[in-house]
């Protein structure tokens, strides 16, 4: 792979996991209302059970893109390219004081 498909699928990869943070951030709230208005009528549950099942497969697809950057790490030819660029993601993100998603995936030592 070229530096710059590195760098694309680099920055895919990293916007996917941050998606997926959201949206799990987002259904989790989600859930925690409809439990709350819940209570307050009954006829909720359907909603409830259904918003469940949505934050489960999300978590599920968060838990894939993780395996698949750690294999595409751990087995790709030019796993040090796609890494370099992860560590710009990284660096850009802490000279902004944002958090970085990816830092219990890229902190395990890689054979």
């Amino acid at each position: 792979m070229s530096i710059s498909r590195d760098r694309e699928l680099a920055d895919t990869l990293y916007a996917l996991v941050e998606l997926s943070e959201h949206l799990k951030h987002d259904l989790n709230l989600l859930v925690h209302s409809l439990q709350e208005a819940q209570h307050a009528e009954t006829g909720l549950a359907a909603n409830t059970d259904q918003a469940n099942k949505a934050l489960e497969k999300t978590q599920l697809v968060h838990q894939k893109i993780e395996s698949l950057i750690k294999l595409l790490l751990l087995n790709h030819t030019d796993a040090t390219s796609i890494l370099n660029e992860f560590e710009k993601i990284r660096t850009t993100k802490l000279l902004t004081s944002e958090t970085f998603s990816l830092a219990h995936i890229l902190k395990a030592p890689l054979k």
